[in-house]
């Protein structure tokens, strides 16, 4: 008999006791064929939705003696492949994951005991259409046959029209673009990575930093203040280390002279500049490692202007620091033991030593490199990445590039660089541009992005910041804002294999817009 309960918390319940004539039948039948068995049933078997994510699902059951379980969940278009219970139990609980929106999909629920003799049971499991305010997808293109198997996980954003703070998902589509699984938060989720045990690390600004795993529950929060109140909030990126030890960016405020002012006045400035902290999970702060130590503060490049949001931070100063480097991106090298750090208003990445703090080069214009070839030398890029054959991946933004008069000519792109500092000495340095991609048309994303480079070489993008007019400032309440997913090849002319747009299909009055800050592709949603 089937008995359904609530829509959200109990879908269905199942009563399998069978009366007392069949059950005897049953075990003498069971007994001639399988003389070590013992009858057993399936029992209590209920099904619940979490809250965070109707795309998933909780399989809870009995069975009266310890059995393994499988569980297969189909329907005429979609499966899903529930990992195989490999200890025997009388308790049961199946986290079911990667369904899609508004399916109805067959349960088929197989216990097994120790001699081999099994129970069965099918029901019916129907999911929600998406949340109301959930992100609009788009799917342009797709060939699932060239694509890096596996799920696209991203974080969109919402404008409205300026960043909701109160409003974040993530998101993962399969390889048609369907989506399959979300996790909703109360917060704008500006960075995500995956551990190495498979749960993900975002950051839920300015103030926590969360681990979840992939069944949406909450693993660990961190708190910045509670790791040294010298660490006024987390911000951009907060990543594993192979030893599980923690690497996050923070800032911190100094006042500093030898500026001039606009009558050639001498003046100070209050600075914001960037910190590395490193941390155990258990929150003890290992290492701590300033900008300020290792490049000059008088060097300006971009966007040294007043910030408001600093001011929050630092509500001690009376008027708003300037933002001197932002920092974006940090990266750890386990290979010589160094971090990478990627500072947007410098136009540079840095790689400092672990161990001691001390600088081992800028890579950029005016930096320790020449550049060598027809490449050119990014600006305010995204999302820097060391790769295995040394290496640099990044998203080059192109905010204010040399040489573009016209604001619409300015265009993002994917670039690769390899570096040479085999040289003892560092004049002898060289950086070469390998790779590219621009796309067919011109695309720019003057804020956000990444780029990941996949096992079968494939690239993934975050192309995440598009505006609707360039000639106006990106954070301008009218200059409405999308983003897209796009997955290329790494030859040398790219192919773009898949291409999910994040927008209205129709641009909405209120000036709704969105945006993406990281994209990465998992294995699958079970932990190994």
């Amino acid at each position: 008999m089937h008995k359904p309960a609530s829509k959200k918390t109990a879908l269905l319940t199942h009563n399998l006791n069978y009366p007392l004539w069949l059950t005897l039948i049953l075990w003498l039948v069971v007994a001639c064929h399988q003389p070590n068995s013992e009858p057993f049933q399936l029992q209590n078997i209920h099904v619940t939705v979490p809250h965070q994510n109707h795309l998933s699902a909780i399989l809870q059951f009995t069975t009266t003696i310890s059995t393994v379980t499988e569980v297969l969940v189909q329907n005429d278009t979609h499966s899903v492949a529930i990992p195989t219970e490999s200890t025997p139990n009388r308790d049961h609980t199946i986290h079911i994951l990667g369904l899609r929106p508004q399916q109805t999909y067959t349960i088929t629920l197989t216990a097994t005991d120790k001699t081999g003799h099994s129970q069965q049971s099918e029901f019916p499991l129907q999911t929600d259409p998406l949340p109301d305010n959930f992100p609009p997808l788009q799917l342009i293109s797709s060939q699932p046959e060239a694509m890096q198997p596996g799920i696209t996980l991203f974080n969109p954003g919402r404008w409205i029209p300026h960043p909701d703070l109160k409003w974040g998902y993530l998101v993962g589509v399969d390889q048609t673009g369907n989506v399959i699984w979300y996790h909703k938060e109360s917060c704008r989720i500006n960075f995500f990575t995956q551990t190495q045990r498979g749960n993900l690390l975002y950051l839920c600004p300015p103030y926590r930093a969360v681990e979840i795993n992939l069944f949406g529950e909450t693993v660990h929060i961190w708190n910045p203040t509670e790791l040294s109140q010298e660490l006024r909030h987390f911000h951009h990126e907060f990543i594993e280390m192979p030893s599980g030890n923690l690497l996050a960016l923070s800032t911190e405020m100094r006042t500093i002279g030898g500026y001039v002012d606009d009558d050639n006045q001498p003046v100070s400035h209050d600075l914001v500049g960037d910190v590395v902290v490193e941390f155990t999970p258990e929150g003890q702060l290992v290492n701590r490692w300033s900008i300020f130590d290792m490049i000059d503060p008088h060097r300006i490049k971009h966007g040294f202007e007043a910030t408001f949001f600093y001011k929050l931070i630092y509500e001690d100063v009376s008027d708003a620091p300037r933002d001197w480097t932002h920092g974006n991106a940090i990266f750890y090298d386990e290979t010589d033991d160094t971090v990478l750090a990627s500072l947007r208003h410098q136009d540079w990445i840095i790689k400092f030593s672990r161990e001691t703090g001390n600088l081992v080069w800028r890579f950029g214009e005016d930096g320790d490199f020449s550049l060598q070839g027809d490449g050119i030398w990014p600006t305010q890029q995204h999302a820097v990445k060391m790769l295995d054959d040394n290496t640099l991946l990044m998203f080059d933004n192109g905010t204010n590039r040399d040489g573009i008069q016209d604001a619409n000519q300015l265009y993002s792109r994917v670039v690769q660089y390899r570096l040479d500092a085999s040289s003892s000495t560092p004049q002898d340095w060289s950086a070469s541009q390998i790779w590219e991609f621009r796309d067919k048309e011109a695309f720019y994303s003057p804020i956000l992005s990444e780029a990941d480079l996949m096992a079968n070489g494939n690239i993934l993008i975050a192309d995440g910041a598009r505006v609707s007019d360039l000639n106006k400032n990106v954070g301008a309440a009218d200059n409405s804002k999308w983003a897209r997913i796009i997955e290329v090849t790494g030859e040398n002319t790219p192919e773009v294999v898949f291409e999910l747009a994040i927008r209205d299909p129709i641009p909405q009055p209120d000036g709704v817009g969105y945006t993406v800050t990281r994209v990465e592709k998992l294995d699958d949603l079970y932990p190994h």
